[in-house]
């Protein structure tokens, strides 16, 4: 019988290059993202990610425990350009580090169907995967 592949948990990839990239403050997490140069090939595309550390939690109501980006920190606000072609190269770095499919974290499952990229086995890709038909 085969292996089972370990629950992992998603993975923020914007704000892991944030962190390791950019040198945003500990604690800081992007809010906004926007993509500019659409609908231009991707490698000529860029995302401007927004971010800062926020603590503070709506105390009440029906967003109780979510953060109240609000009353976050506006000294540690940062808005980051970041290109595809360097997102898309992160990811790669990220899934030799971890020997972990980045589209589904290492599940072998993405949206609730076996990961078109790793064909459910949860590992990086040496290689491309070829076309499903």
């Amino acid at each position: 019988m085969g292996e089972a592949t370990p629950a992992y948990e998603r993975v923020d990839f914007w704000n892991l290059i944030a962190q390791r990239k950019r040198g945003v403050p500990e604690g800081w997490r992007w809010f906004s993202i926007q993509g500019k140069g659409h609908p231009a090939p991707r490698e000529q595309c860029t995302s401007i990610v927004t971010g800062a550390v926020c603590t503070a939690t709506f105390k009440s109501g029906p967003r109780k425990g979510e953060l109240n980006w609000a009353k976050r920190d506006r000294s540690t606000e940062r808005e980051l350009a970041i290109p595809f072609p360097e997102f898309d190269a992160f990811l790669l770095e990220w899934e030799a580090e971890t020997g972990r499919c980045h589209n589904c974290y290492g599940n072998g499952r993405a949206f609730d169907r076996v990961c078109y990229r790793c064909g459910g086995a949860g590992k990086a890709p040496t290689a491309p995967q070829p076309a499903a038909k």
